[in-house]
């Protein structure tokens, strides 16, 4: 009995060691991403000065380009905007917005990781998982108060990582 405990707890290290591993590769991404998306904006700015340089009935065959990428994206953005067939599946998810964008997340859910959205409060909707047994928010935003409120906010056997 005492190995089978002491395989559980060295399963659970190595799953935390995980999961901290891909909180850090999270971070890393964003700053990744930070330094992807300055290049753009200079990139950017040298498509500018080349449009300047183009020829007139160049840029009408630009635009004419540019306006069908467009409508085709806006197809793909329509079709993933469709409501799927989850009827089924409707008592089994919750429903929440996250800076603006809609999602939802299952309510049995027992591992949640939540790292790198820069949070600076936790959004309410997280409080009702009540399957929850480890909640990952390594690189957020929280104050150190913010941190007491979430962690009096869950049941004891919750465990969280900051």
């Amino acid at each position: 009995m005492s190995i089978q405990i002491k395989r559980d707890i060295n399963a659970d290290n190595v799953i935390d060691n995980l999961m901290y591993s891909v909180s850090q590769t999270c971070f890393q991404l964003t700053h990744a991403k930070q330094q992807v998306m300055k290049k753009l904006q200079i990139n950017l700015k040298q498509i500018e000065t080349s449009l300047n340089q183009l020829s007139t009935e160049r840029l009408n065959r630009l635009i004419a380009q540019l306006e069908q990428i467009s409508v085709k994206a806006k197809d793909i953005v329509a079709q993933r905007s469709e409501p799927q067939d989850n009827a089924n599946d409707e008592n089994e998810y919750i429903e929440f917005e996250v800076n603006g964008q809609p999602d939802r997340i299952k309510k049995s859910i027992e591992v949640l990781n939540i790292s790198c959205n820069n949070f600076e409060t936790l959004p309410s909707v997280f409080y009702k998982l009540n399957n929850l047994k480890k909640l990952y928010l390594f690189n957020n935003q929280f104050s150190s108060e913010e941190k007491k409120k979430i962690r009096a906010s869950f049941p004891s056997r919750v465990q969280i990582y900051f």
